[in-house]
Parts: C-alpha cells; sequence; structure tokens
C-alpha cells in the first residue's frame, strides 16, 4: 500500500510540475530591455547566418551579448549587430490564470468526491427531523436546519 500512495504522489507531483511550467512561453525578445531587467538563466541567440546558439548566463557588455554556450563551458561573445533574433522563456499570464483556474477546479473536484464519499448511506442530506406539533412548525414537515 505504501508503494502506491508514494507512487501517487510522485505521480501528481509530476503533474504539478509539468503543469507549472505551462506559464511560460518561449518568445522573441529585445536584449538590451529584456536581459538587464530579467536577467533569464538561457536564452537562444540566432545569428546573421541562422545559426542558433543557446546561452547561458547572459549579460550585455556594451554592444556584445556575453554569456556561456548551454553544456559547456566555452565563453560566448556575439556583437548586438550579428543577432537576427534572440529568443527567451518570458512569462505568459494567460497560461499562469489556466493553471490556477485548472488548480482551483481539480481541488473543488477532490473536495466533492471525499464529501460524496463520507456521505455514506444519507446520499439525499443530513435529516434533521421533523415538527412534532403544530407548535413548533408545520406537523409532520422537515425541519430545515437541525
Amino acid at each position: 500500500m505504501r508503494g502506491a500512495s508514494t507512487r501517487t504522489l510522485i505521480t501528481g507531483l509530476s503533474v504539478l510540475v509539468g503543469l507549472a511550467s505551462a506559464c511560460t512561453t518561449v518568445r522573441p525578445i529585445q536584449p538590451g530591455l529584456f536581459i538587464p531587467q530579467h536577467a533569464p538563466d538561457l536564452v537562444w541567440v540566432t545569428t546573421a547566418d541562422h545559426t542558433v546558439v543557446p546561452v547561458t548566463a547572459p549579460e550585455l557588455a556594451g554592444d556584445t551579448l556575453r554569456g556561456t554556450r548551454r553544456g559547456t563551458s566555452e565563453p560566448v561573445a556575439i556583437p548586438l549587430t550579428g543577432l537576427q533574433t534572440v529568443t527567451a522563456k518570458v512569462p505568459d499570464h494567460t497560461k499562469t490564470a489556466f493553471f490556477v483556474v485548472g488548480m482551483g477546479a481539480l481541488a473543488g473536484a477532490a473536495v466533492y468526491a471525499i464529501w460524496v464519499s463520507k456521505a455514506g448511506p444519507h446520499t439525499q442530506g443530513v435529516d434533521c427531523g421533523v415538527y412534532d406539533s403544530e407548535n413548533d412548525g408545520p406537523g409532520g414537515a422537515p425541519r430545515p436546519y437541525c
């Protein structure tokens, strides 16, 4: 039983991490504005000869984009005039909103499922009884609250 619950937890966390990554989109950026403000971990640079260079820890030094080629320790220095496009992961507020709404719906569904599973034989709701006499309320009518 413990293995199954651990497996379920790992699966759930994997799905959550996968969904959380949906809150970003890879889009073209203006390196002179985006890199100093957001300090991205990684950008993809397309040079004038259409070569794509993944650059980690990018920074601007004058008119040059500097960093390290991803997966190596090789330094990269590309003049801004030699860039065709620069893309980076940027926040996507629409995807974030869908993620939050989806998580809320999942949480609501989980609460509902637990509530229904705990109802047992009382599937019509809580039975508070009926009024006993005309002095308490309409005789024989169900009580609206306990």
